[in-house]
């Protein structure tokens, strides 16, 4: 019971007015795109009202809001579809179908990467994209991790440590369906130190949350109240007061499921 005082009295504490402050920054980014886009209708600049969708849709993709970010997504990729600018095409489509992914959206995703792939300006994405629709659509575990590590390595070879960080979170899900316990440990822990090297803030809390759930499913509670101890020490966790509260209410969860 002290125990969960405390935790709830760190709760309390941690809300601040830092918590406005963020409210504030998000608003005023908003504004500033709606003003850019409001001009650039006036000027018929519809390259730029794109762009400026694609923005906000990575704004709301790197706050977690996945639908908001399929929102602006279509909106962009329609936009480009009539520019025939196949490049941002290309890239806006890939992003479409991570959103929808994300969402579990896995039919509509699996459709995006595919036509990501058929656009693909290079072999690399053309592969990377055509190996997302084998990972959502084969019913082997094997051809599934098969075409993640390929991912793997593009990505090593390319530096795109997000897309790495992503496909080590990947093949750990395919190692816990193949019962490789060890691997799937590694793949979390890899993907983790990736992003938030990488300063990805919301990709690392997703990974830490699915590290932490599967310690607790596999009953390791000490290790999930470790991983969950470190993720409350990063910066982008203690700079944010809505995000350290909920890291603090998970951790309260967990030393509940451990008594």
């Amino acid at each position: 019971m002290k125990l969960l005082f405390k935790i709830i009295l760190f709760i309390t504490l941690a809300i601040g007015s830092s918590s406005f402050a963020q409210d504030s920054t998000k608003v005023s980014k908003v504004l500033k795109s709606a003003s850019k886009i409001r001009k650039a209708v006036d000027n018929n600049d519809n390259k730029t009202v794109a762009d400026t969708y694609v923005s906000m849709a990575n704004d709301y993709y790197g706050q977690g809001n996945y639908a908001k970010s399929e929102e602006y997504l279509i909106k962009a990729r329609n936009l480009y579809q009539n520019l025939n600018d196949k490049k941002n095409l290309e890239f806006v489509t890939r992003k479409l179908a991570q959103s929808q992914e994300k969402q579990n959206k896995i039919s509509p995703a699996i459709l995006n990467y595919s036509r990501a792939a058929d656009i693909s300006y290079s072999k690399e994405n053309k592969s990377i994209n055509t190996n997302d629709v084998t990972r959502l659509s084969s019913p082997s575990k094997e051809e599934r991790a098969e075409a993640i590590q390929s991912n793997i390595d593009i990505s090593r070879k390319d530096n795109e440590k997000a897309d790495l960080a992503a496909s080590y979170s990947q093949l750990a899900d395919v190692n816990i369906q193949q019962n490789d316990i060890p691997k799937a440990e590694a793949n979390l822990k890899s993907a983790y130190t990736i992003s938030k090297k990488q300063m990805e803030p919301q990709q690392a809390l997703e990974i830490n949350q699915k590290l932490t759930n599967f310690y607790v499913e596999n009953k390791d509670f000490d290790k999930a109240i470790e991983a969950k101890k470190k993720v409350l020490k990063e910066d982008f966790v203690k700079d944010n007061s809505q995000k350290k509260v909920e890291q603090i209410q998970e951790l309260a969860d967990i030393y509940i499921k451990k008594k």
